[in-house]
């Protein structure tokens, strides 16, 4: 795909994007690069700019260093059905603006899957929302004295 062709994404679905990139090669302060991809990401694609209230961002250790290539996850629409979500992988160029190049890594369903949709408080809501407030799903034991 040419890397500076758009993609069609779904824009209301749940979607989780993969993003590999080298540190230095983002512009702005070191701690906010994952906001500055995202926010890069989502003009060009989703017409908007990234927003904590629909979407989440995971910041990779070592956002702030030079060193290495590193790997960051953006979830759009994180209110969305989280149980079907489209996982999809971008290397990201340096340019202005940004180049997002759709690419495919091995095993990335599987790293993927060691972090929340959505991040940890969604995560927690949908326990909540799976397990309404009741003894046996909150763990506690229900034994009946005889």
């Amino acid at each position: 795909m040419d890397p500076h062709t758009q993609e069609t994404l779904p824009k209301a679905e749940a979607i989780r994007l993969c993003f590999r990139f080298k540190p230095q090669d983002i512009p702005g302060e070191p701690g906010a690069r994952s906001i500055t991809v995202a926010d890069a990401f989502m003009e060009v694609n989703f017409q908007r700019k990234f927003d904590w209230e629909r979407d989440y961002v995971y910041t990779p250790a070592g956002i702030d260093e030079t060193t290495k290539k590193l790997f960051m996850f953006l979830d759009v629409n994180k209110h969305a059905n989280s149980t079907f979500q489209t996982l999809r992988c971008y290397k990201v160029a340096k340019g202005s603006p940004m180049i997002f190049e759709s690419t495919q890594f091995n095993s990335v369903r599987n790293f993927s899957d060691m972090f929340p949709w959505g991040g940890r408080e969604m995560r927690q809501q949908e326990k909540a929302t799976v397990h309404p407030v009741c003894p046996e799903a909150q763990g506690v034991d229900q034994t009946v004295a005889d």
